[in-house]
């Protein structure tokens, strides 16, 4: 008799455990990965808004938010097609200048992400390079002195 098409017996048990195992390094990976931006923002600056790096379309904002950048770019980032990946590059190498490590560092990033994002969370520097606007100390100008005429 053939048996082409049918399973063994006890060959389907292990499928939920694999399945569970694979969801569990996914979330693992996520969450790494979010806690690396959640450090990087508070590097440059955005520990009020840290937490965005854990919410899913959020940690886009707080990506623009770390470089300083402007928000018409996340129109482009979600609505432009190519574009969009190009982008990448100096959004990132705005963020690791900001958080004190090397440009080149963060236009590694879209391809070596998976290295380069901890490097910049648990390495370089410990804040901006520049401060922000907001940040900026108030310079007071030098009084000049009354010319006298004799």
């Amino acid at each position: 008799m053939d048996n082409f098409g049918a399973y063994e017996y006890g060959s389907q048990a292990a499928d939920p455990g694999l399945g569970f195992g694979v969801i569990a390094f996914i979330a693992a990976v996520y969450l790494f990965y979010s806690f690396c931006v959640f450090k990087i923002a508070q590097k440059t600056g955005n520990s009020e808004t840290a937490w965005f790096a854990f919410v899913p379309i959020l940690n886009v904002v707080q990506m623009v938010q770390m470089a300083r950048k402007p928000m018409w770019w996340l129109a482009v980032l979600f609505l432009v097609p190519v574009i969009n990946f190009f982008m990448l590059f100096p959004l990132w190498g705005a963020i690791s200048e900001n958080a004190g490590n090397s440009p080149v560092l963060g236009y590694l990033t879209p391809l070596f992400g998976f290295v380069t994002v901890p490097i910049m969370a648990f390495t370089g520097g410990s804040g901006p390079s520049t401060p922000s606007p907001t940040q900026q100390p108030k310079i007071k100008k030098p009084q000049q002195e009354p010319v006298v005429f004799q």
